[in-house]
């Protein structure tokens, strides 16, 4: 697509083209209303329903007629709706005359410069501004609905032009109409559902990590982003990450063990220059911090490094790495002269250009590598604990990381040169984010320069406010650089104050780190904890003693976090806790963190988490005495996996298990809820926020958590967690249906039929013995009878709506599935202000 911004040196990519493929052209009416004209009423949403996607199901469009119908509808047609007069179809398609045939393409090499002369004309065009701008939000949300709903095989170049196209227009809405973000209904994120595999495959051959690629899938909201990292290659770096999976990034693990320092290049074989290691420990057992002071010269032979104690008049520069690179050192405090003397003059450059008046030509540096000692290890303790310090007190961070080195900074405009900053492998390390955090001053390291990241900012500020066609690829951007930046600057009146643990979660997403046990030690640096402490315990007891303190933290522990999934610990009294953030694909807990403020916090206790969350008892009944435990799967029934609950006041839930198990016992049945709670009293299950909370989307799916109860002491409900779950109200005729068929399986459970079987097998007569039989086909005809006589009319076309046939089955299984107690029966809601402890 052609209004999408590309980088200095662009890939080249194969499906770049958008063919063609309307069978008519649009017929220049109103865009809400075209489906109606054209027979397609299906496709139109009425109030609190959409039955486009039912519709589909059963009468599905060959998919070369569905995309030629939403070309003309929702390319052509949303574009002739927004611009009006400024539309004319001509402008949009031409012959791509490198086809070896002819053939005619979608262009919007255009379409930029009449979206900037529609934004200056809105006013004249509408002087009632809201009425627009609300028909643009109302045509932009169908449009990005029908294009949800798309069968697998859709055409992702026909899909891509769409979404690219309507994501514009929102971005051009909102600057025409100066909405506010609080007021903005063009919001809409075109990413969601709209993968496209095509351009992820090219970027794994462009050299991309495919981690990284999952990571900004995740991250950035704009497609705008993403076509732009598409087409930016990262060949030199492919080598690299040719182990690498989705979830991780080996080329950033290091096995310490094997671990080699690096040259500069591949045929230097200087020594290594070894610093005093007993001296930088009796620095840091002063409280100082240890800098080195290099004076180089033209020789490696012929250089000296002076260790010095900081000073508070000192100016020094502390580098940041990725050990990745070769830079580090496991074995011993020593670095290849070559490696050091380059360094220095890096750092020497840096300074000079910030601080021209420095009468000193030689900086000061402080390098982990040679700063942090090996041995002994009280002395290595030292030196973590006050790594915090160490940089919040540099006067400059330099960043040095090897795929930032390849290129030339001259060569880059400012969102490119942001773009490979914030997909470099110095952003997936987690020491790396406490040091670009605390720097002062941040400065990137290119082939040809350094740039510091204050005056990038600034460039993509001015971007966003006058580059529409790049508005949300610099606005992504922008959200990188602030969840850096401002870890430890959230409040403007306190500079120093620490982040909470929501901003703690979302800004470890993706990051890693290669010794385990270091993960507690950031924890505690970014949150402000006693690292101290946290480094005297043993260290499978770090976590657990980063969770002991988080009390101290802003907001506290958010009650949460009991939904966060991923591996939780196994120390009792915080089995509630995650065992560690750095989970790439646990996103949503983020999300759930930060909805809102929290009215109660977390109180950590020596038997697990006090919270006060609503929830519900739930039991399920036994099945009926003598029928086979698969007996309903005779009926095609639900799916097993799901779970249907029904609350004392006849509404009905769905609910299914989104983790395994944190409990060994319940491993095998980790996915059948029924088999957790069937004929049991003692579970209950806590949820995130209460139904009765308003929803504008009427979705009502909450994340919730099955707990067994223990025990209840002083008022307080003493429980052990089992499975994350998540539970959707649900509403309108499916909830009819439901009702209707729980009352045919608990009139079964009641008739002389169930109990003959029961009595039938309580004689121990054979399964295959003909009065056993006789009871069971007794019963499957009953079900079929009870079925059949429902007559209520929104029932039946309620089962015909989500199987596309008469015949009763469908009621059959629901029947069938209830009768055997594969249902939740809730007790009473909890008070508000119940207290548990969650272990």
């Amino acid at each position: 697509m052609d209004h999408l911004s590309l980088p200095n040196d662009p890939v080249s990519v194969e499906f770049d083209r958008v063919d063609f493929v309307c069978r008519e052209k649009y017929d220049g009416g109103p865009f809400l209303t075209y489906p109606l004209r054209k027979g397609r009423a299906y496709m139109v949403p009425a109030v609190g329903h959409v039955s486009y996607l039912v519709h589909e199901r059963l009468h599905p469009t060959p998919t070369s007629e569905l995309e030629a119908f939403l070309q003309t509808w929702l390319f052509f047609g949303l574009l002739q709706e927004i611009l009006g007069e400024l539309y004319s179809h001509e402008d949009f398609v031409l012959q791509d005359e490198a086809a070896s045939s002819p053939t005619t393409v979608v262009s919007t090499s255009k379409l930029l410069a009449l979206m900037d002369t529609w934004i200056r004309s809105i006013a004249m065009i509408d002087p009632n501004r809201r009425i627009s701008y609300h028909r643009i939000s109302e045509c932009l949300w169908l449009a990005r609905t029908t294009l949800q709903a798309v069968p697998a095989d859709f055409n992702p170049s026909q899909k891509y032009s769409i979404a690219s196209m309507a994501e514009l227009i929102g971005l051009a809405a909102n600057k025409a109409f100066n909405v506010q973000p609080i007021h903005n209904k063009c919001r809409s994120v075109w990413t969601l559902n709209l993968q496209n595999m095509q351009r992820e495959s090219q970027m794994l051959k462009n050299g991309w990590c495919p981690s990284e690629i999952s990571k900004c899938v995740h991250l950035f909201k704009s497609l705008q982003t993403m076509h732009f990292l598409s087409r930016m290659g990262k060949l030199e770096m492919a080598q690299r990450h040719k182990w690498c999976s989705n979830d991780r990034c080996e080329a950033y693990q290091n096995n310490l063990r094997h671990y080699q320092t690096v040259h500069r290049t591949g045929d230097c074989s200087c020594d290594d220059y070894v610093i005093d290691s007993q001296a930088v420990a009796r620095i840091l057992e002063k409280g100082a911090l240890p800098l080195l002071r290099i004076k180089n010269s033209e020789f490696l032979d012929d250089f000296s490094v002076e260790l010095v104690e900081c000073q508070p008049n000192y100016t020094y520069i502390a580098i940041s790495h990725t050990w990745a690179d070769g830079l580090g050192n496991p074995h011993a405090n020593s670095l290849p002269r070559c490696q050091l003397i380059h360094i220095s003059n890096l750092a020497s450059v840096v300074l000079h250009a910030a601080e021209p008046k420095l009468s000193s030509k030689h900086a000061l540096i402080w390098f982990d590598t040679l700063c942090c000692p090996i041995k002994p290890v009280e002395a290595k303790r030292m030196a973590l604990a006050q790594m915090k310090r160490t940089y919040q007190q540099a006067n400059h961070v330099l960043v040095l990381d090897a795929s930032l080195q390849i290129y030339n900074l001259e060569s880059l405009d400012p969102v490119e040169a942001c773009a490979r900053i914030f997909t470099s492998g110095w952003m997936r390390r987690l020491w790396t984010l406490q040091e670009g955090s605390l720097a002062k001053r941040l400065w990137f390291q290119f082939r040809d320069s350094a740039v510091e990241l204050h005056p990038l900012w600034s460039a993509l500020c001015r971007i966003l406010i006058t580059e529409v066609g790049r508005k949300g690829l610099v606005f992504d951007l922008l959200i990188v650089n602030q969840s850096l930046r401002t870890f430890f600057h959230r409040n403007p009146g306190n500079p120093t104050a620490a982040a909470g643990i929501s901003v703690l979660i979302d800004a470890l997403q993706h990051r890693s780190v290669s010794v385990a046990s270091d993960e507690p030690l950031l924890i505690g640096n970014l949150l402000g904890l006693d690292v101290g402490r946290i480094l005297q315990v043993p260290i499978e007891w770090r976590m657990a003693t980063v969770w002991s303190q988080m009390w101290s933290v802003p907001r506290g522990i958010p009650q949460k976090i009991l939904f966060h999934t991923g591996p939780k610990l196994a120390t009792k009294g915080y089995r509630w806790a995650p065992a560690t953030f750095l989970m790439p694909k646990d996103h949503h807990a983020a999300a759930i963190l930060s909805l809102s403020e929290e009215e109660y916090s977390g109180i950590p206790s020596p038997e697990g988490l006090l919270v006060h969350l609503p929830g519900y008892f739930v039991s399920s009944p036994k099945p009926p005495a003598g029928l086979p435990e698969k007996y309903w799967n005779l009926f095609d029934a639900v799916d097993e996996r799901t779970l249907y609950m029904r609350d004392c006041n006849k509404r009905w839930y769905q609910a299914a298990a989104t983790t395994p198990s944190t409990v060994a016992e319940y491993e095998e049945e980790k996915t059948l809820l029924c088999k957790v709670i069937q004929g049991s009293d003692h579970h209950a299950f806590l949820l995130a926020s209460d139904f009765d909370a308003p929803s504008d989307l009427d979705l009502q799916s909450r994340n919730a958590l099955l707990v067994k109860f223990q025990h209840a002491q002083d008022g307080v409900n003493y429980v052990q967690s089992t499975i994350h779950i998540t539970i959707a109200m649900l509403s309108g005729l499916f909830c009819d249906m439901l009702e209707a068929t729980y009352q045919c399986a608990q009139a079964l459970r009641k008739d002389e039929l169930s109990r003959a079987v029961a009595v039938t097998n309580n004689d121990r007569v054979s399964s295959e013995h003909s009065s056993y039989t006789s009871a069971l086909n007794s019963i499957r005809q009953r079900i079929r009878d009870l079925a059949a006589a429902i007559d209520d009319v929104n029932v039946r076309s309620t089962a015909k709506e989500y199987t596309g046939s008469t015949d009763n089955l469908f009621l059959e299984s629901f029947i069938a599935t209830l009768y055997m107690g594969r249902c939740g029966l809730m007790g009473p809601k909890t008070l508000g202000t119940q207290q548990w402890c969650v272990d």
